[in-house]
This record gives C-alpha cells, sequence and structure tokens, in this order.
C-alpha cells in the first residue's frame, strides 16, 4: 500500500496527539497543579529532543514523553478540563492542547504551545471539508494499521519495546492501535487527502490563519501567543 512504508516509522511518535480521554483516572493530587512548572504533567520536563544518530536517547524520551502523557490524559481535575477557547465552535480543553503541544516539546520546538494550536486549527478545518466533499479515509487509516501492526508484532525486538511504551502510556494495546494510533494516522491521511483534493479541483489552499478560532484562557493565551 502507498502509506505503508511512512506509516511503519511514524507510529511510535503518534502516541503522543492521540485522544485525551483514553484511561481517565481522577487523581486528586493533581488538583490545581495541572501543567504548572515541574508537576507531573509539565511538559517542559523535556529538555532533550529526538536525534536521527542516538537511538538510545529517543527511546528515554519516548519513555519520558509516555510518563507524562499518561499523568496529563488522566488529569480530571479541573484545571486540565477547563475551556481555554473555541476553534470553528468547537471547544478545547486544557489537557487536549498540551497533549498536542507535547509532541512539539519533544521534537524541540520554540513555541509548542502555538506549533500545537495551529496544528489543532488544521485538523479540525480539515474534518469540516471532508463532511462537506464527501471524503472518508476510515478504510485506508485501518488498513495501514492492520499492515503495520504485523510487521511490528514479527520482530520481537521492536515488538517487546514498544510493549514497554505503550505500558508507560497506561492504556491497553487495543486502545493503543484503535484510539490513539488510529487517530493520529487518520490526521495525517486525512491531511494529505485533502490537500489532493484541493489541488486536483483547483480550490484555494487552507490558509491556517484564517481559520476561526479564539484563546479565551488568559494563561493559554500568553503560552500560545508568547513574545
Amino acid at each position: 500500500m502507498k502509506n505503508h512504508l511512512i506509516i511503519s516509522f511514524i507510529i511510535i511518535s503518534l502516541l503522543i496527539v492521540g485522544c485525551s480521554n483514553v484511561n481517565d483516572i481522577n487523581d486528586a493530587n493533581k488538583v490545581n497543579k495541572f501543567a504548572k512548572e515541574g508537576s507531573s504533567t509539565d511538559i517542559k520536563q523535556i529538555k532533550d529532543t529526538y536525534s536521527t544518530e542516538n537511538s538510545e536517547l529517543n527511546y528515554s524520551i519516548d519513555l519520558q514523553v509516555a510518563k507524562i502523557y499518561h499523568n496529563i490524559s488522566s488529569d480530571q481535575s479541573s484545571e486540565a478540563t477547563r475551556i481555554i477557547g473555541k476553534i470553528e465552535e468547537q471547544e478545547i480543553t486544557a489537557k487536549e492542547l498540551e497533549i498536542r503541544a507535547l509532541k512539539h516539546q519533544a521534537s524541540g520546538s520554540k513555541n509548542p504551545y502555538k506549533n500545537a494550536w495551529d496544528d489543532m486549527k488544521l485538523n479540525i478545518y480539515e474534518q469540516q471539508l471532508a463532511k462537506e466533499y464527501n471524503i472518508n479515509v476510515d478504510k485506508i487509516v485501518q488498513d495501514n494499521i492492520d499492515y503495520t501492526r504485523k510487521e511490528l508484532e514479527e520482530d520481537d525486538k521492536v515488538n517487546e519495546i514498544q510493549k514497554t511504551l505503550i505500558n508507560a502510556y497506561g492504556v491497553s494495546e487495543d486502545e493503543y492501535w484503535n484510539v490513539i494510533v488510529f487517530n493520529g494516522i487518520k490526521r495525517l491521511i486525512l491531511h494529505n487527502t485533502i490537500s489532493e483534493y484541493l489541488n486536483t479541483n483547483n480550490i484555494k489552499a487552507i490558509d491556517v490563519n484564517s481559520i476561526k478560532n479564539e484563546v479565551s484562557d488568559s494563561l493559554y493565551y500568553s503560552k500560545i501567543y508568547k513574545n
């Protein structure tokens, strides 16, 4: 299949861009500490960035990301679940943005929150276009996941590493593949499909800056639009 080769290389990184309501657990110790400096949900704990030459460093970062992802996604405090803004009338919570910003922090972004917010703007707008143009990529996504899962599971060493990471994320293997990986892969394939559709039909490309959005939370406004 067309996308199988690239999918195999991005599976692990997609763990950190998935659905924030997996394995929700209420932890009273996190109340009023969500995303604060030095807390278990602080993405700034990640100081290193992924390397093209150091696999041991990358694995160490993967494990750190996994733990923070789990802490964020399982936090049900009012701080974590509060609405911080809207994109195309869709409400966005603090924990949703933190999870998306986590990927960019681990990749060395200088402004992970702005990058994450722009990603979410694009993703949500592309979902609207998919409905308008009757585009459905679910089968392509599932075919890619089935293929990749089979390939990875046949390699004992890779399979062992992957299971360790999945455990660190605090989800089952089925939740990992059917929710987190599915949603992450879908965003990628939908983006490529929408871009190709617009180009083929001579429709103007998406201008991220023109997508309707509002950041109503003062703390996250400063994080996104920091000077």
